[in-house]
Protein backbone atom coordinates (compact mmCIF):
# COMPACT_ATOMS: atom_id res chain seq x y z
CA UNK A 1 0.00 0.00 0.00
CA UNK A 2 2.64 2.28 0.82
CA UNK A 3 4.72 1.71 -2.50
CA UNK A 4 1.10 2.56 -4.24
CA UNK A 5 0.78 6.01 -2.91
CA UNK A 6 4.75 6.08 -3.54
CA UNK A 7 3.95 5.56 -6.83
CA UNK A 8 1.09 7.35 -6.75
CA UNK A 9 3.16 11.02 -5.72
CA UNK A 10 5.93 10.20 -8.30
CA UNK A 11 3.07 10.22 -10.95
CA UNK A 12 1.98 13.71 -10.04
CA UNK A 13 5.45 14.80 -9.70
CA UNK A 14 6.33 13.81 -13.50
CA UNK A 15 2.84 15.07 -14.81
CA UNK A 16 3.49 18.20 -12.65
CA UNK A 17 7.20 18.70 -14.17
CA UNK A 18 6.15 17.62 -17.74
CA UNK A 19 3.55 20.68 -17.57
CA UNK A 20 5.61 23.22 -16.04
CA UNK A 21 8.48 22.35 -18.70
CA UNK A 22 6.46 22.23 -22.03
CA UNK A 23 5.12 25.56 -20.70
CA UNK A 24 9.15 27.09 -20.63
CA UNK A 25 10.17 25.31 -23.58
CA UNK A 26 6.86 26.63 -25.61
CA UNK A 27 6.64 29.84 -23.98
CA UNK A 28 3.55 31.33 -26.91
CA UNK A 29 1.10 28.81 -24.73
CA UNK A 30 1.59 31.27 -21.79
CA UNK A 31 1.12 34.11 -23.87
CA UNK A 32 -2.15 32.27 -25.67
CA UNK A 33 -3.31 31.78 -22.08
CA UNK A 34 -2.63 35.66 -21.21
CA UNK A 35 -4.55 36.74 -24.47
CA UNK A 36 -7.43 34.29 -23.41
CA UNK A 37 -7.50 35.79 -20.29
CA UNK A 38 -7.39 39.33 -21.32
CA UNK A 39 -9.92 38.95 -24.07
CA UNK A 40 -12.50 36.56 -22.00
CA UNK A 41 -12.64 39.73 -19.16
CA UNK A 42 -13.02 42.38 -21.92
CA UNK A 43 -15.45 40.62 -23.62
CA UNK A 44 -17.35 39.98 -20.18
CA UNK A 45 -16.78 43.95 -18.80
CA UNK A 46 -18.61 44.56 -22.71
CA UNK A 47 -21.49 42.55 -21.88
CA UNK A 48 -21.89 43.46 -18.63
CA UNK A 49 -21.65 47.28 -19.86
CA UNK A 50 -24.34 46.95 -22.09
CA UNK A 51 -26.62 45.15 -19.87
CA UNK A 52 -26.26 48.10 -17.33
CA UNK A 53 -26.23 50.74 -19.61
CA UNK A 54 -29.65 49.88 -20.76
CA UNK A 55 -31.18 49.82 -17.07
CA UNK A 56 -30.03 52.56 -16.50
CA UNK A 57 -31.53 54.18 -19.75
CA UNK A 58 -34.66 52.52 -19.30
CA UNK A 59 -35.08 52.74 -15.59
CA UNK A 60 -33.67 55.77 -15.02
CA UNK A 61 -31.27 54.18 -12.54
CA UNK A 62 -28.94 51.09 -11.64
CA UNK A 63 -30.59 48.74 -9.75
CA UNK A 64 -31.44 45.15 -10.07
CA UNK A 65 -34.43 42.74 -11.70
CA UNK A 66 -35.14 41.10 -8.58
CA UNK A 67 -36.62 42.12 -5.08
CA UNK A 68 -34.96 39.02 -4.01
CA UNK A 69 -31.61 40.96 -4.43
CA UNK A 70 -32.52 43.47 -1.87
CA UNK A 71 -33.08 40.54 0.61
CA UNK A 72 -29.88 40.07 0.08
CA UNK A 73 -28.40 43.48 0.83
CA UNK A 74 -30.81 43.97 3.91
CA UNK A 75 -29.15 40.65 5.73
CA UNK A 76 -25.73 42.00 4.67
CA UNK A 77 -26.13 45.47 5.89
CA UNK A 78 -27.75 43.88 9.16
CA UNK A 79 -24.71 41.53 9.25
CA UNK A 80 -22.04 44.01 8.63
CA UNK A 81 -23.32 46.72 10.69
CA UNK A 82 -25.49 45.26 13.39
CA UNK A 83 -23.36 42.02 13.68
CA UNK A 84 -26.78 39.98 13.41
CA UNK A 85 -28.34 37.52 11.18
CA UNK A 86 -31.77 39.65 10.40
CA UNK A 87 -33.87 41.16 8.50
CA UNK A 88 -35.81 43.50 10.54
CA UNK A 89 -32.99 44.59 12.85
CA UNK A 90 -33.19 43.02 15.89
CA UNK A 91 -35.36 40.39 14.97
CA UNK A 92 -32.74 37.49 14.03
CA UNK A 93 -34.26 35.40 10.92
CA UNK A 94 -33.61 32.65 8.64
CA UNK A 95 -34.74 33.71 5.09
CA UNK A 96 -31.48 33.86 3.23
CA UNK A 97 -31.54 31.04 0.78
CA UNK A 98 -27.88 31.80 0.56
CA UNK A 99 -25.83 32.42 3.35
CA UNK A 100 -22.40 32.32 1.22
CA UNK A 101 -23.73 35.30 -1.29
CA UNK A 102 -25.23 37.06 1.87
CA UNK A 103 -21.62 36.44 3.77
CA UNK A 104 -19.82 38.05 0.07
CA UNK A 105 -21.67 41.08 0.17
CA UNK A 106 -21.31 42.05 3.96
CA UNK A 107 -17.89 43.08 2.59
CA UNK A 108 -18.69 46.10 0.97
CA UNK A 109 -20.14 47.38 3.36
CA UNK A 110 -16.69 48.23 5.42
CA UNK A 111 -14.98 49.51 2.30
CA UNK A 112 -16.17 53.03 0.21
CA UNK A 113 -17.99 52.90 -3.02
CA UNK A 114 -20.95 52.31 -4.24
CA UNK A 115 -22.75 48.95 -2.64
CA UNK A 116 -24.36 48.32 -6.27
CA UNK A 117 -20.90 48.44 -7.97
CA UNK A 118 -19.18 45.71 -5.72
CA UNK A 119 -22.29 43.15 -5.95
CA UNK A 120 -22.10 43.58 -10.24
CA UNK A 121 -18.14 43.11 -10.26
CA UNK A 122 -18.74 40.20 -7.73
CA UNK A 123 -21.49 38.97 -9.98
CA UNK A 124 -18.84 39.49 -13.00
CA UNK A 125 -16.14 37.39 -11.50
CA UNK A 126 -18.29 34.36 -10.81
CA UNK A 127 -19.59 34.46 -14.53
CA UNK A 128 -15.49 34.41 -16.13
CA UNK A 129 -15.17 31.78 -13.10
CA UNK A 130 -18.11 29.97 -14.66
CA UNK A 131 -16.19 30.48 -18.48
CA UNK A 132 -13.05 29.06 -16.98
CA UNK A 133 -14.70 26.56 -15.24
CA UNK A 134 -17.00 24.92 -18.10
CA UNK A 135 -13.81 25.13 -20.30
CA UNK A 136 -11.95 22.58 -17.57
CA UNK A 137 -15.66 20.73 -17.75
CA UNK A 138 -15.07 20.39 -21.66
CA UNK A 139 -11.32 19.03 -21.44
CA UNK A 140 -12.71 16.62 -18.39
CA UNK A 141 -15.45 14.94 -21.02
CA UNK A 142 -14.07 15.53 -24.35
CA UNK A 143 -10.19 16.01 -23.67
CA UNK A 144 -10.69 18.49 -27.05
CA UNK A 145 -8.00 21.59 -26.21
CA UNK A 146 -10.03 23.06 -29.30
CA UNK A 147 -13.38 22.76 -28.04
CA UNK A 148 -13.11 24.03 -24.46
CA UNK A 149 -12.60 27.39 -25.24
CA UNK A 150 -15.43 28.11 -28.02
CA UNK A 151 -17.46 26.86 -24.83
CA UNK A 152 -15.79 29.24 -22.52
CA UNK A 153 -16.97 32.27 -25.19
CA UNK A 154 -20.31 30.58 -25.37
CA UNK A 155 -20.91 30.90 -21.80
CA UNK A 156 -19.81 34.78 -21.65
CA UNK A 157 -22.06 35.97 -24.37
CA UNK A 158 -25.59 33.59 -23.19
CA UNK A 159 -28.02 36.21 -22.19
CA UNK A 160 -29.51 34.01 -19.43
CA UNK A 161 -25.69 34.13 -17.43
CA UNK A 162 -24.92 38.14 -18.31
CA UNK A 163 -28.55 38.51 -16.57
CA UNK A 164 -27.81 36.73 -13.67
CA UNK A 165 -24.32 38.56 -13.50
CA UNK A 166 -25.65 41.65 -12.92
CA UNK A 167 -28.74 40.48 -11.53
CA UNK A 168 -27.69 40.79 -7.38
CA UNK A 169 -28.02 37.27 -6.68
CA UNK A 170 -26.54 33.99 -5.94
CA UNK A 171 -27.30 32.10 -9.56
CA UNK A 172 -23.79 32.57 -10.81
CA UNK A 173 -21.54 31.68 -7.97
CA UNK A 174 -23.91 28.38 -7.24
CA UNK A 175 -23.37 27.92 -11.48
CA UNK A 176 -19.05 28.63 -11.11
CA UNK A 177 -18.79 26.30 -7.90
CA UNK A 178 -21.06 23.45 -9.36
CA UNK A 179 -19.47 23.73 -12.90
CA UNK A 180 -15.85 23.89 -10.89
CA UNK A 181 -16.85 20.76 -8.94
CA UNK A 182 -17.90 18.59 -11.86
CA UNK A 183 -14.63 19.75 -13.64
CA UNK A 184 -12.54 18.70 -10.60
CA UNK A 185 -14.46 15.71 -10.01
CA UNK A 186 -14.76 14.56 -13.52
CA UNK A 187 -10.91 14.72 -14.83
CA UNK A 188 -9.24 11.51 -15.16
CA UNK A 189 -5.80 12.36 -14.87
CA UNK A 190 -6.68 14.71 -11.96
CA UNK A 191 -6.30 12.80 -8.42
CA UNK A 192 -8.77 12.35 -5.82
CA UNK A 193 -9.26 15.19 -3.79
CA UNK A 194 -12.16 14.31 -1.47
CA UNK A 195 -11.52 16.74 1.11
CA UNK A 196 -11.30 19.80 -1.17
CA UNK A 197 -14.35 18.27 -3.09
CA UNK A 198 -16.37 18.18 0.30
CA UNK A 199 -15.61 21.90 0.81
CA UNK A 200 -16.42 22.78 -2.56
CA UNK A 201 -19.97 21.07 -1.92
CA UNK A 202 -20.29 22.73 1.51
CA UNK A 203 -20.02 25.97 -0.42
CA UNK A 204 -22.20 24.50 -3.18
CA UNK A 205 -24.78 23.96 -0.49
CA UNK A 206 -24.40 27.32 1.30
CA UNK A 207 -24.85 29.06 -2.09
CA UNK A 208 -28.31 27.04 -2.62
CA UNK A 209 -29.86 24.29 -0.93
CA UNK A 210 -30.66 22.16 -4.06
CA UNK A 211 -26.81 21.71 -4.10
CA UNK A 212 -26.78 18.46 -1.76
CA UNK A 213 -28.04 16.81 -5.16
CA UNK A 214 -25.12 17.86 -6.66
CA UNK A 215 -23.08 17.04 -3.55
CA UNK A 216 -25.04 13.44 -3.63
CA UNK A 217 -23.96 12.67 -7.14
CA UNK A 218 -20.42 13.36 -6.22
CA UNK A 219 -20.08 11.61 -3.56
CA UNK A 220 -20.94 8.50 -5.85
CA UNK A 221 -18.53 9.44 -8.04
CA UNK A 222 -15.80 9.51 -5.47
CA UNK A 223 -16.86 5.97 -4.75
CA UNK A 224 -16.69 4.61 -7.73
CA UNK A 225 -13.31 6.34 -8.14
CA UNK A 226 -12.04 4.82 -5.09
CA UNK A 227 -13.28 1.10 -5.67
CA UNK A 228 -10.41 0.56 -8.25
CA UNK A 229 -8.28 0.95 -4.95
CA UNK A 230 -9.10 -0.75 -1.83
CA UNK A 231 -12.19 -0.86 0.16
CA UNK A 232 -10.72 1.18 2.96
CA UNK A 233 -9.59 3.75 0.46
CA UNK A 234 -12.90 4.09 -0.57
CA UNK A 235 -14.14 4.36 3.57
CA UNK A 236 -11.31 6.85 4.02
CA UNK A 237 -12.34 9.07 0.72
CA UNK A 238 -15.27 8.80 2.36
CA UNK A 239 -15.14 10.14 5.70
CA UNK A 240 -13.22 12.94 4.37
CA UNK A 241 -15.26 14.24 1.81
CA UNK A 242 -18.53 14.35 4.43
CA UNK A 243 -16.59 15.80 7.33
CA UNK A 244 -15.39 18.69 4.57
CA UNK A 245 -18.84 19.13 3.80
CA UNK A 246 -19.82 19.17 6.93
CA UNK A 247 -17.38 21.67 8.47
CA UNK A 248 -19.15 24.15 6.40
CA UNK A 249 -22.61 23.19 6.13
CA UNK A 250 -23.28 22.07 9.83
CA UNK A 251 -23.48 25.33 11.66
CA UNK A 252 -25.53 26.93 8.96
CA UNK A 253 -28.19 23.71 9.73
CA UNK A 254 -27.74 24.68 13.81
CA UNK A 255 -28.54 28.17 13.14
CA UNK A 256 -31.61 27.44 11.07
CA UNK A 257 -32.88 24.74 13.27
CA UNK A 258 -32.55 27.38 16.07
CA UNK A 259 -34.70 29.76 14.21
CA UNK A 260 -36.97 28.12 12.79
CA UNK A 261 -37.05 24.18 14.05
CA UNK A 262 -36.06 23.34 10.32
CA UNK A 263 -32.74 22.52 8.92
CA UNK A 264 -33.41 25.21 6.12
CA UNK A 265 -34.46 28.40 5.88
CA UNK A 266 -38.27 29.92 5.74
CA UNK A 267 -37.86 30.18 2.08
CA UNK A 268 -37.25 26.86 1.14
CA UNK A 269 -40.74 25.93 2.43
CA UNK A 270 -42.63 29.10 1.89
CA UNK A 271 -42.16 29.35 -1.85
CA UNK A 272 -43.06 25.16 -2.33
CA UNK A 273 -46.15 26.17 -0.45
CA UNK A 274 -46.83 29.29 -2.35
CA UNK A 275 -46.81 27.31 -6.22
CA UNK A 276 -48.20 24.49 -4.63
CA UNK A 277 -51.20 25.07 -6.65
CA UNK A 278 -49.19 24.30 -10.04
CA UNK A 279 -48.05 20.50 -8.75
CA UNK A 280 -51.58 19.93 -7.92
CA UNK A 281 -52.89 21.18 -11.43
CA UNK A 282 -50.36 20.72 -13.96
CA UNK A 283 -49.50 17.17 -14.93
CA UNK A 284 -45.98 16.02 -13.87
CA UNK A 285 -44.78 15.20 -17.87
CA UNK A 286 -46.00 19.00 -18.62
CA UNK A 287 -43.92 20.60 -16.25
CA UNK A 288 -41.18 18.36 -16.52
CA UNK A 289 -41.06 19.42 -20.48
CA UNK A 290 -41.37 23.51 -19.49
CA UNK A 291 -38.70 22.97 -17.07
CA UNK A 292 -36.50 21.27 -19.83
CA UNK A 293 -37.22 24.03 -22.39
CA UNK A 294 -36.11 26.48 -20.13
CA UNK A 295 -32.16 26.38 -20.87
CA UNK A 296 -32.07 26.23 -24.64
CA UNK A 297 -34.07 29.58 -24.85
CA UNK A 298 -31.21 31.47 -26.51
CA UNK A 299 -28.64 30.91 -28.99
CA UNK A 300 -28.12 27.53 -27.78
CA UNK A 301 -31.46 26.46 -29.57
CA UNK A 302 -29.35 25.72 -32.63
CA UNK A 303 -27.15 23.20 -30.61
CA UNK A 304 -30.25 21.21 -30.27
CA UNK A 305 -29.97 20.00 -34.27
CA UNK A 306 -26.74 18.61 -33.38
CA UNK A 307 -28.00 16.75 -30.30
CA UNK A 308 -30.62 15.23 -32.55
CA UNK A 309 -28.02 14.41 -34.92
CA UNK A 310 -25.83 12.76 -32.67
CA UNK A 311 -29.12 10.60 -30.89
CA UNK A 312 -29.76 9.78 -34.09
CA UNK A 313 -26.62 8.81 -35.46
CA UNK A 314 -26.28 6.67 -31.73
CA UNK A 315 -29.25 4.87 -32.19
CA UNK A 316 -28.62 3.70 -35.78
CA UNK A 317 -25.56 2.53 -34.47
CA UNK A 318 -23.85 4.32 -37.53
CA UNK A 319 -20.25 5.33 -35.25
CA UNK A 320 -18.45 5.80 -37.79
CA UNK A 321 -18.56 9.49 -37.81
CA UNK A 322 -19.74 10.47 -34.07
CA UNK A 323 -18.89 7.36 -32.10
CA UNK A 324 -15.53 7.54 -33.69
CA UNK A 325 -14.65 11.53 -32.27
CA UNK A 326 -16.28 9.70 -29.15
CA UNK A 327 -13.63 7.03 -28.80
CA UNK A 328 -10.84 9.03 -29.80
CA UNK A 329 -11.96 12.07 -27.31
CA UNK A 330 -12.73 10.34 -24.37
CA UNK A 331 -11.36 6.41 -24.91
CA UNK A 332 -7.73 7.01 -26.16
CA UNK A 333 -5.41 4.80 -24.23
CA UNK A 334 -8.06 2.46 -23.03
CA UNK A 335 -8.11 -0.31 -26.19
CA UNK A 336 -8.88 -3.46 -24.74
CA UNK A 337 -9.28 -2.26 -21.10
CA UNK A 338 -12.91 -2.64 -20.68
CA UNK A 339 -13.43 -1.28 -17.22
CA UNK A 340 -11.91 1.66 -17.99
CA UNK A 341 -14.16 2.44 -21.12
CA UNK A 342 -17.54 1.77 -19.16
CA UNK A 343 -16.05 4.35 -16.42
CA UNK A 344 -15.18 6.80 -19.29
CA UNK A 345 -18.49 6.58 -20.69
CA UNK A 346 -20.14 6.75 -16.76
CA UNK A 347 -17.77 9.90 -16.35
CA UNK A 348 -19.39 11.93 -19.22
CA UNK A 349 -23.11 11.08 -18.66
CA UNK A 350 -22.70 12.51 -14.96
CA UNK A 351 -23.21 15.96 -15.56
CA UNK A 352 -26.13 15.61 -17.55
CA UNK A 353 -27.42 13.24 -15.08
CA UNK A 354 -27.13 16.16 -12.48
CA UNK A 355 -28.75 18.39 -15.11
CA UNK A 356 -31.96 15.79 -15.50
CA UNK A 357 -31.90 15.66 -11.71
CA UNK A 358 -32.34 19.20 -11.26
CA UNK A 359 -35.17 19.73 -13.59
CA UNK A 360 -37.08 17.05 -12.48
CA UNK A 361 -36.76 18.28 -8.99
CA UNK A 362 -37.79 21.60 -9.68
CA UNK A 363 -40.74 19.88 -11.60
CA UNK A 364 -41.56 17.97 -8.47
CA UNK A 365 -41.34 20.63 -5.99
CA UNK A 366 -41.00 24.08 -7.82
CA UNK A 367 -42.29 24.36 -10.97
CA UNK A 368 -42.48 27.54 -11.76
CA UNK A 369 -41.06 29.67 -15.18
CA UNK A 370 -40.93 33.24 -13.98
CA UNK A 371 -37.65 35.41 -13.97
CA UNK A 372 -36.40 33.78 -17.37
CA UNK A 373 -36.53 30.64 -15.54
CA UNK A 374 -33.80 31.49 -12.90
CA UNK A 375 -33.58 28.82 -10.87
CA UNK A 376 -32.27 26.30 -13.92
CA UNK A 377 -30.11 28.92 -15.14
CA UNK A 378 -26.73 26.59 -13.32
CA UNK A 379 -27.34 23.99 -15.81
CA UNK A 380 -26.44 26.16 -19.20
CA UNK A 381 -22.89 25.75 -18.95
CA UNK A 382 -23.25 21.90 -19.09
CA UNK A 383 -26.24 21.92 -21.90
CA UNK A 384 -23.40 24.62 -23.59
CA UNK A 385 -21.10 21.94 -23.25
CA UNK A 386 -23.13 18.77 -24.55
CA UNK A 387 -24.82 21.05 -27.25
CA UNK A 388 -21.52 22.60 -28.63
CA UNK A 389 -20.07 19.71 -28.83
CA UNK A 390 -22.67 17.83 -30.85
CA UNK A 391 -23.48 21.14 -32.51
CA UNK A 392 -19.70 20.49 -34.10
CA UNK A 393 -19.87 16.94 -34.67
CA UNK A 394 -22.88 18.08 -37.19
CA UNK A 395 -20.95 21.18 -38.98
CA UNK A 396 -18.22 18.19 -39.13
CA UNK A 397 -20.01 15.81 -40.68
CA UNK A 398 -22.46 18.42 -43.33
CA UNK A 399 -20.96 19.92 -46.95
CA UNK A 400 -19.12 22.95 -46.89
CA UNK A 401 -22.24 25.18 -47.66
CA UNK A 402 -24.20 24.15 -44.95
CA UNK A 403 -21.76 23.93 -42.45
CA UNK A 404 -21.06 27.25 -42.74
CA UNK A 405 -24.24 27.92 -42.53
CA UNK A 406 -25.04 26.57 -39.34
CA UNK A 407 -22.01 28.20 -37.88
CA UNK A 408 -23.57 31.98 -38.84
CA UNK A 409 -26.90 30.71 -38.03
CA UNK A 410 -25.35 29.91 -34.50
CA UNK A 411 -23.42 33.58 -34.09
CA UNK A 412 -26.23 35.68 -35.24
CA UNK A 413 -28.56 33.94 -33.00
CA UNK A 414 -26.23 34.14 -29.89
CA UNK A 415 -25.98 37.61 -31.03
CA UNK A 416 -29.10 38.66 -31.26
CA UNK A 417 -30.28 37.03 -28.00
CA UNK A 418 -27.85 38.78 -26.23
CA UNK A 419 -28.96 42.21 -27.16
CA UNK A 420 -32.46 41.00 -26.54
CA UNK A 421 -31.44 39.85 -23.59
CA UNK A 422 -29.93 43.50 -22.56
CA UNK A 423 -33.31 44.88 -23.03
CA UNK A 424 -35.31 42.07 -20.75
CA UNK A 425 -32.64 42.79 -18.29
CA UNK A 426 -33.67 46.64 -18.16
CA UNK A 427 -37.40 45.79 -18.31
CA UNK A 428 -36.84 43.86 -14.98
CA UNK A 429 -34.60 46.06 -13.26
CA UNK A 430 -37.12 48.85 -14.73
CA UNK A 431 -40.13 46.86 -13.15
CA UNK A 432 -38.37 46.59 -9.51
CA UNK A 433 -37.34 50.12 -9.23
CA UNK A 434 -40.60 51.54 -9.94
CA UNK A 435 -42.81 49.14 -8.17
CA UNK A 436 -41.00 47.80 -5.44
CA UNK A 437 -37.55 50.33 -4.34
CA UNK A 438 -40.28 53.77 -5.62
CA UNK A 439 -43.20 52.20 -2.83
CA UNK A 440 -40.25 51.45 -0.56
CA UNK A 441 -39.54 54.99 -0.83
CA UNK A 442 -42.75 56.23 -0.42
CA UNK A 443 -43.10 53.82 2.48
CA UNK A 444 -40.05 55.45 4.37
CA UNK A 445 -40.86 59.19 3.79
CA UNK A 446 -45.00 58.54 4.56
CA UNK A 447 -45.42 56.26 7.15
CA UNK A 448 -44.66 56.65 10.76
CA UNK A 449 -41.44 54.08 12.01
CA UNK A 450 -43.92 52.45 14.12
CA UNK A 451 -46.11 51.20 11.47
CA UNK A 452 -46.09 47.52 10.91
CA UNK A 453 -46.27 46.97 7.33
CA UNK A 454 -47.15 43.61 5.75
CA UNK A 455 -46.41 42.98 2.14
CA UNK A 456 -45.56 40.31 -0.39
CA UNK A 457 -42.18 41.62 -1.42
CA UNK A 458 -39.64 42.63 1.38
CA UNK A 459 -37.27 43.35 -0.69
CA UNK A 460 -36.54 46.90 -1.30
CA UNK A 461 -38.88 47.40 1.56
CA UNK A 462 -36.53 46.21 4.41
CA UNK A 463 -33.52 48.00 2.70
CA UNK A 464 -34.99 51.78 2.34
CA UNK A 465 -38.20 52.17 4.56
CA UNK A 466 -36.53 50.34 7.54
CA UNK A 467 -40.22 49.65 9.22
CA UNK A 468 -41.39 46.61 10.97
CA UNK A 469 -42.26 43.91 8.30
CA UNK A 470 -45.05 41.11 8.31
CA UNK A 471 -43.79 38.93 5.35
CA UNK A 472 -47.18 37.76 3.36
CA UNK A 473 -45.06 35.46 1.39
CA UNK A 474 -43.34 33.37 4.56
CA UNK A 475 -39.82 33.86 3.96
CA UNK A 476 -39.42 36.24 7.13
CA UNK A 477 -42.96 35.18 8.81
CA UNK A 478 -42.92 31.56 8.88
CA UNK A 479 -46.65 31.93 10.19
CA UNK A 480 -47.52 33.04 7.44
CA UNK A 481 -46.62 29.89 5.29
CA UNK A 482 -50.32 27.81 6.71
CA UNK A 483 -52.11 30.59 4.96
CA UNK A 484 -50.58 31.57 1.60
CA UNK A 485 -53.58 30.03 -0.02
CA UNK A 486 -56.34 31.89 2.23
CA UNK A 487 -56.40 35.20 1.87
CA UNK A 488 -59.25 35.70 4.84
CA UNK A 489 -57.04 34.31 7.07
CA UNK A 490 -54.17 36.49 5.94
CA UNK A 491 -56.37 39.25 7.07
CA UNK A 492 -57.32 37.87 10.03
CA UNK A 493 -54.01 37.47 10.84
CA UNK A 494 -53.24 40.74 9.97
CA UNK A 495 -55.72 42.32 11.97
CA UNK A 496 -54.25 40.09 14.85
CA UNK A 497 -50.96 41.96 14.58
CA UNK A 498 -52.07 45.67 14.17
CA UNK A 499 -50.86 45.83 10.68
CA UNK A 500 -51.24 49.37 9.62
CA UNK A 501 -50.42 49.24 6.00
CA UNK A 502 -50.89 46.03 3.38
CA UNK A 503 -48.94 46.69 -0.02
CA UNK A 504 -49.21 43.82 -2.72
CA UNK A 505 -50.28 43.75 -6.64
CA UNK A 506 -54.13 43.74 -6.78
CA UNK A 507 -54.36 41.26 -9.55
CA UNK A 508 -51.87 38.82 -7.03
CA UNK A 509 -54.52 39.32 -4.27
CA UNK A 510 -57.89 39.63 -5.87
CA UNK A 511 -60.02 39.07 -2.33
CA UNK A 512 -58.52 41.05 -0.20
CA UNK A 513 -58.05 44.31 -2.74
CA UNK A 514 -61.69 44.43 -2.15
CA UNK A 515 -61.16 43.51 0.99
CA UNK A 516 -63.86 46.49 3.02
CA UNK A 517 -61.06 46.67 6.09
CA UNK A 518 -58.28 48.01 3.07
CA UNK A 519 -58.52 51.60 1.69
CA UNK A 520 -56.18 52.48 -0.93
CA UNK A 521 -54.10 55.10 -0.55
CA UNK A 522 -51.39 55.07 -2.99
CA UNK A 523 -50.44 53.06 -6.43
CA UNK A 524 -47.54 53.30 -8.69
CA UNK A 525 -47.87 54.16 -12.01
CA UNK A 526 -45.09 52.05 -13.77
CA UNK A 527 -45.07 52.19 -17.99
CA UNK A 528 -43.52 48.79 -18.12
CA UNK A 529 -46.27 47.08 -15.80
CA UNK A 530 -48.86 49.45 -17.57
CA UNK A 531 -47.57 47.96 -20.77
CA UNK A 532 -47.46 44.10 -19.99
CA UNK A 533 -51.25 44.88 -18.85
CA UNK A 534 -50.91 44.42 -15.21
CA UNK A 535 -51.97 46.37 -12.49
CA UNK A 536 -49.13 48.28 -10.61
CA UNK A 537 -47.75 47.79 -6.60
CA UNK A 538 -50.71 49.32 -4.19
CA UNK A 539 -50.66 50.37 -0.39
CA UNK A 540 -53.69 49.75 1.71
CA UNK A 541 -54.39 51.58 4.83
CA UNK A 542 -56.07 49.15 7.19
CA UNK A 543 -59.35 49.97 9.03
CA UNK A 544 -59.89 46.59 11.05
CA UNK A 545 -63.58 48.09 12.55
CA UNK A 546 -64.45 47.23 8.73
CA UNK A 547 -63.02 43.77 8.42
CA UNK A 548 -65.98 40.86 7.55
CA UNK A 549 -65.47 37.60 7.62
CA UNK A 550 -64.31 36.87 3.52
CA UNK A 551 -64.72 33.39 2.09
CA UNK A 552 -63.62 32.99 -1.77
CA UNK A 553 -64.85 30.81 -4.06
CA UNK A 554 -61.53 28.60 -3.49
CA UNK A 555 -59.23 29.13 -0.92
CA UNK A 556 -56.03 28.99 -2.97
CA UNK A 557 -52.69 30.53 -4.11
CA UNK A 558 -53.35 33.99 -4.45
CA UNK A 559 -53.54 35.43 -7.65
CA UNK A 560 -50.20 35.32 -8.43
CA UNK A 561 -50.07 33.15 -11.78
CA UNK A 562 -49.31 35.45 -14.60
CA UNK A 563 -45.56 36.17 -13.20
CA UNK A 564 -45.00 32.58 -13.44
CA UNK A 565 -45.18 32.23 -16.72
CA UNK A 566 -44.96 35.52 -18.38
CA UNK A 567 -42.98 38.75 -16.20
CA UNK A 568 -41.31 41.23 -18.33
CA UNK A 569 -39.56 38.42 -20.42
CA UNK A 570 -38.87 39.64 -24.01
CA UNK A 571 -36.44 36.92 -24.97
CA UNK A 572 -39.29 34.04 -23.79
CA UNK A 573 -41.89 35.91 -26.00
CA UNK A 574 -39.84 35.49 -29.24
CA UNK A 575 -40.95 31.66 -28.73
CA UNK A 576 -44.04 32.62 -26.83
CA UNK A 577 -46.52 31.35 -30.06
CA UNK A 578 -44.92 28.37 -30.61
CA UNK A 579 -44.66 27.18 -26.50
CA UNK A 580 -48.33 27.40 -26.42
CA UNK A 581 -48.41 25.12 -29.39
CA UNK A 582 -46.46 22.79 -27.33
CA UNK A 583 -47.94 23.51 -23.93
CA UNK A 584 -51.85 24.32 -24.49
CA UNK A 585 -53.30 22.53 -21.80
CA UNK A 586 -50.59 24.65 -19.73
CA UNK A 587 -51.62 27.73 -20.84
CA UNK A 588 -55.46 27.02 -20.90
CA UNK A 589 -55.11 26.14 -16.98
CA UNK A 590 -53.02 28.59 -15.79
CA UNK A 591 -56.03 31.31 -17.43
CA UNK A 592 -58.88 29.00 -16.01
CA UNK A 593 -57.62 29.23 -12.39
CA UNK A 594 -56.58 32.90 -12.80
CA UNK A 595 -60.10 33.76 -13.47
CA UNK A 596 -61.76 31.39 -10.70
CA UNK A 597 -59.24 33.53 -8.22
CA UNK A 598 -60.54 36.44 -9.52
Amino acid sequence: MIAGREAEEATRREAREESLSSVALHPGIASSRLAHTFVALALAVATAGLYLAQARLIAGELGYPLDDAWIHQTYARNLAHLGEWSFVPGTPSAGSTSPLWTLLLAIPHWFPGDLRLWTYAFGLLSLLGTAWATTRLTRALFDDARLAPWVGLAVLVEWHLTWAAVSGMEILLYTFLATLLLALALAPHLALRPLLWGVLGGLLTLTRPEGLWLVALIWLVLVLRSRQGHLDRSARHTGAYVAGWLILVAPYLLVNWHLTGRPFPNTFYAKQAEYHLLIDTIPLWQRLLTQAWLPWIGGQVLFLLGLGWVAVRLAWGRRRGVGGQWATSNERGTTGNQPQKTANRIRLLVPAVWALGLITIYALRLPVTYQHGRYLMPIIPVALVYGLWAFRALVTATPRILSRSLVISAGVVFLLFWIRGSLAYAEDTAVITCEMVGTARWVATTTKPTDLIAAHDIGALGYFADRPLLDLAGLVSPETIPLLRDESGLLHLMQARGVTHVIFFPDWYPVMAHAPALRLVSQRDCPVTRAAGHQSLAVYETAWSSLVTVQPKMQSAPGRIWPTYSRFSPPERIFRRSGSRLFPLLETKLQYHKHRLK
